[in-house]
């Protein structure tokens, strides 16, 4: 007996499994009452029945007959035990009234009696039951009963061990959020997944799935509700996939799904349902969410056998296709890696570049209608990269965005167009307006007004002759405290204009609110010309509120007529020249910014 419980002790340090401990606790009881069979019964996670854990030599049919028992009284001695906390014995199980449900099995597999000690918690919690068989009649000795009560005590004690275990186990694979298996669970499958489609030479995916228009929700109702709504898009995901598929939560709104798969069909159709799962308005606390989701597929072997590398392709190629538009899926290139790679040595360089004077602006005119004289100039960054050459802004721009190096790189734009501009008017060139592209991330910030003013102060130019341009988008984040931020600005003097308006979401009544003195058509309006529904409702609102409007984008004659001729005010395009550095843009300001009729633009009289 002794021997047996240092075996069992030393089995619980060595962490071997549960089912093996309780098979060798009963094998101690069956060879101490060699003429006896044993079984362990658990509490299940209702907690009214129990489970049959372990009965290695008990006759199969009575131990199919036991796989559930009720906890109650009348149950057969395993139920009662458990409901009473007591040591039920029962002589004859044939007889006795508590075992009717049994009595059948018991005569067809030789077992007439049973007695069961309730298992019990350090905090006296029924943990399950400890129940021993015999073919007699039979009613044990108070020795038999204390060596199987000594056993139960500390099958207790292992049962308590084991199941907090489960709990950290389970904390340690478990996303507390959302309740679904975290990144280290899905790595650990995904590596088992992956060794067995080695050997039998099968396909694994991984879909790697975030979520889009997810940031904005944080923003404007607070974290408490993006919690609430990701758990409820956690569900919808759940429900919508097959259970064999196995998801995770990755980290933030991003998820993972683990697949064997045949065929690339097969991952893509799973993605295709996801999708549509996805489309479907989610309603919760009064509000109404639009939620997408944006999906990458890697897979094994084409794109890595590593785990690691198949969740990195699979998000490189969600991270494509959130690039390029959202709402959709992608399988993961090769060539997809190189431009991340390109990208951080581009994320690397920025503190560099701004220190050494790499990046530079280029200025582009904007023409008035009426009098066919530059009335603006667009001040437009460029990079100047020392190894890679020039950089468009079209690279850049997004990932200083991204990085929130927007902030101190708008700051020097903001520096250096006003510089430039009090230059010129130092020249005895002739004063024109420099206009500034501003991002909402630079909006946003507390001291946007305090940078604005020191600026103004340290270059010695004055308000007038700047010009903030702010898309629409932009200003729609934080509507109350952006109006706020604009009216003080004008206030200082500063003209301000809506940047690519018509492509985002804002209201009538904001757009009075806001308090700006022009708008700008987006070049995709301008481009539809003559067919120019949008342009020429830009137009209309304008001349309605009391704003002026923007053109840009125009390359043609025909568009500039069209615009001029339905009373567009001023124009900015490639058919004006292109953006130019500081030094060739004073040519044009030294003509007094007077278009000259050979540069193909008819005057206002002709």
């Amino acid at each position: 007996m002794i021997k047996g419980h240092q075996e069992v002790l030393e089995m619980m340090a060595k962490g071997r499994p549960l089912s093996d401990i309780l098979h060798k606790l009963i094998r101690i009881v069956e060879t101490i009452f060699a003429d006896k069979f044993c079984s362990i019964h658990l509490v299940d996670k209702t907690g009214e029945r129990l489970r049959l854990a372990a009965a290695p030599s008990l006759p199969e049919v009575y131990s199919r007959s036991m796989e559930m028992v009720p906890i109650g009284p009348g149950m057969g001695s395993c139920g009662s035990a458990a409901w009473s906390k007591q040591t039920v014995i029962i002589s004859d199980v044939w007889s006795d009234p508590s075992c009717t449900s049994w009595s059948a099995t018991a005569r067809v597999s030789g077992i007439r009696s049973c007695w069961s000690l309730p298992v019990l918690s350090a905090s006296d919690q029924v943990l399950g039951t400890f129940a021993v068989f015999s073919r007699h009649v039979y009613v044990p000795d108070q020795e038999q009963v204390k060596v199987v009560e000594m056993l139960s005590f500390l099958l207790g004690e292992i049962i308590e061990k084991y199941q907090a275990g489960l709990r950290m186990e389970r904390l340690a694979y478990m996303d507390p959020l959302t309740s679904l298996p975290n990144r280290r669970y899905f790595i650990e499958r995904l590596d088992q997944a992956l060794s067995a489609a080695e050997s039998e030479r099968t396909n694994v995916c991984v879909l790697f799935l975030g979520l889009d228009w997810f940031k904005p929700i944080n923003d404007t109702f607070g974290h408490e509700m993006g919690d609430r709504v990701l758990q409820v898009v956690s569900r919808k995901i759940r429900e919508a996939l097959p259970q064999n598929k196995v998801l995770a939560r990755m980290d933030g709104d991003e998820f993972a799904v683990l697949s064997r798969i045949d065929r690339i069909e097969e991952a893509e159709l799973l993605c295709k349902q996801l999708l549509r799962i996805m489309e479907e308005p989610l309603y919760y606390a009064g509000h109404l969410f639009h939620i997408s989701a944006s999906i990458g597929i890697s897979l094994f072997p084409d794109h890595g056998r590593r785990a690691e590398d198949l969740i990195q392709h699979a998000d490189i190629a969600m991270c494509q296709v959130k690039s390029n538009g959202k709402k959709d899926f992608g399988l993961y290139e090769p060539k997809m890696s190189e431009k991340i790679y390109k990208n951080f040595m581009m994320v690397s360089d920025f503190n560099r570049a701004l220190r050494e004077n790499e990046f530079v602006l280029h200025y582009q005119p904007r023409y008035h209608t009426g009098t066919n004289k530059i009335q603006c100039v667009e001040a437009l960054i460029r990079w100047d990269h020392p190894e890679s050459g020039p950089i468009s802004p079209l690279d850049f721009i997004p990932l200083a965005e991204e990085t929130g190096f927007i902030i101190p790189l708008g700051k020097w734009v903001m520096k250096e167009a006003c510089r430039q501009n009090k230059a010129w008017q130092d020249q005895g060139l002739p004063p024109v307006r420099v206009a500034v592209n501003c991002s909402s991330k630079q909006l946003q910030q507390d001291d946007f007004i305090t940078m604005i003013r020191e600026v103004i102060g340290q270059t010695g130019l004055s308000p007038e002759w700047l010009e903030i341009e702010i898309t629409e988008s932009g200003l729609m984040r934080s509507e109350h405290t952006n109006i706020v931020k604009l009216r003080e600005l004008r206030s200082m003097g500063i003209h301000i204009s809506i940047d690519d308006f018509g492509t985002g979401y804002s209201s009538l009544n904001y757009l009075m609110q806001f308090d700006v003195h022009a708008l700008k058509i987006d070049r995709r309006f301008v481009q539809q010309i003559p067919n120019a529904v949008i342009a020429n409702t830009i137009i209309s609102l304008c001349r309605s509120l009391g704003l002026n409007v923007i053109a840009e984008g125009v390359e043609t004659i025909e568009q500039y007529e069209y615009l001029r001729r339905y009373g567009c005010d001023e124009v900015q395009g490639f058919l004006f020249g292109k953006p130019l550095p500081a030094k060739m843009f004073e040519m044009l300001l030294l003509e007094s910014g007077a278009l000259k009729r050979s540069v193909l633009i008819p005057s206002p009289q002709d």
